[in-house]
């Protein structure tokens, strides 16, 4: 529903991974509304019967908890997805009179689907939302979906995406992007304006592996939002690609334009974080933090170090009193973190620790495209712990292994000490080079 309702012109849809949160909750529409920051709500139910489905949808005015429109549908389970579109249009038709603005171009009428492969669909989206320790589940639903209805474009999409970040994060089995690429070719021949298959083309694109391709990869998240201009992972993705190659402002736009359309979306809260840290926002981000959010372990660890509390940001990542066997708990990115502040705070040993840790993970012998940031880490632990070449080392892994951002790597006061190293020297211009490159043409 929120694509059809992201095309009323001057209404902002939250997207449906946020409203998803919200199943089942029995809070006053008033409540919801002020969580959300949205002035109508859109609230359903579904009921099946044999091979009939009834299904109640309507507006829920949020100031006052009163109803705008109700509907009640009675359809047939063999046509959901038909059923699925002409309700949404419905919906936002009624929508868009309320406040005055045209309504959305009727959609076409939707291809079929099973019900059980409607369900399978809507059990790979509900792992894919829980990370990516939850993406081989999601790929086996995904694939259970489109192995009962080989017509489903839709799981096809969110099949070739779950591959993609399995590639991007977890597994660089070549195997996946070659599945991923199958998936997108199945889904565009079935419906060449799938937003969701620019989604994932343009992750699949967008790796170590092939070089980090910024222009091929915003060209596909452009497509998606003109498609679908709610769908909020799209954003997140373009803000992703903006903040990697120093774009800060472009960043900073499409992450929160993601959190507006989904304002659980962990990943652009994550990049927002960074995008502050990496232009020098730092009003910014102490503002964001005295508001106290309920952000993960690693961002907000991340905002102490920049800030200077590094104390905190040590705390926040392994409690104090906790044993160094602990950091075999904790993540690649974390560990390095810590190796990053241990050595801010003089804590050689500890620091050294930390590395013996997290470089045989972030020297990445099997090609994953997520291990930059600890690289990044590791560098600025190295410098400071005096060690300029391994700082140099590292620092330039990670420029060219997707963190090419000239805007961090130059302002960097932990990499100071680095100005007078050739190496540094050299990577910095090239870096500007290509920054100033991206700035017309990103």
């Amino acid at each position: 529903m929120t694509r059809e309702l992201g095309h009323i012109e001057g209404a902002r849809v939250i997207a449906s991974n946020a409203a998803f949160t919200y199943r089942g909750r029995t809070d006053d529409a008033r409540a919801i509304g002020r969580e959300l920051g949205v002035e109508v709500l859109v609230r359903g139910s579904l009921q099946r019967a044999g091979e009939r489905l009834r299904v109640s949808a309507s507006l829920i005015n949020a100031a006052d908890n009163t109803t705008l429109w109700s509907q009640h549908y009675d359809r047939s389970t063999d046509d959901i997805l038909s059923v699925q579109d002409d309700i949404s249009w419905q919906v936002a038709a009624m929508l868009a009179a309320r406040i005055g603005a045209a309504a959305p171009t009727r959609p076409a009428h939707a291809p079929k689907t099973t019900p059980d492969a409607y369900d399978a669909y809507l059990r790979g989206i509900s792992e894919m939302r829980g990370g990516p320790g939850q993406l081989a589940g999601a790929i086996r639903e995904l694939k259970r979906a489109v192995a009962l209805d080989p017509n489903f474009a839709l799981a096809r999409a969110k099949l070739a995406s779950a591959y993609t970040q399995q590639f991007f994060y977890n597994a660089s089995d070549p195997a996946l992007e070659q599945e991923a690429f199958i998936e997108i070719q199945r889904a565009l021949a079935i419906n060449p304006d799938l937003a969701e298959a620019y989604l994932a083309r343009a992750q699949l694109t967008w790796n170590l592996r092939n070089g980090f391709p910024h222009e091929r990869a915003i060209a596909d998240l452009h497509r998606a939002i003109k498609a679908n201009p709610s769908l909020a992972e799209a954003h997140v993705e373009l803000g992703k690609v903006y903040v990697h190659v120093g774009l800060i402002d472009k960043s900073i736009a499409a992450n929160q334009e993601a959190l507006r359309l989904d304002p659980r979306a962990t990943a652009a809260t994550q990049r927002l974080i960074a995008a502050w840290i990496d232009g020098g926002r730092t009003r910014e981000l102490i503002d964001a933090l005295g508001r106290d959010p309920q952000w993960p372990a690693r961002a907000r660890a991340t905002a102490f170090l920049y800030l200077g509390r590094t104390k905190d940001a040590i705390d926040t990542i392994i409690p104090r009193g906790a044993s160094m066997a602990a950091l075999r708990k904790i993540e690649m990115n974390e560990i390095a973190l810590l190796a990053h502040a241990y050595a801010r705070e003089k804590r050689a040993a500890d620091a050294q620790t930390a590395l013996r840790l997290a470089i045989p993970l972030a020297a990445n012998a099997t090609g994953l495209s997520d291990t930059h940031h600890a690289q990044f880490e590791i560098a600025c632990a190295y410098a400071l712990l005096g060690n300029p070449d391994k700082a140099v080392e590292w620092v330039t892994k990670a420029a060219n292994e997707g963190y090419p951002s000239y805007p961090r790597i130059s302002t960097e006061p932990d990499l100071q000490s680095l100005s007078a190293h050739p190496g540094f020297i050299k990577l910095l211009e090239r870096l500007r080079q290509d920054y100033e490159r991206w700035r017309t043409s990103l």
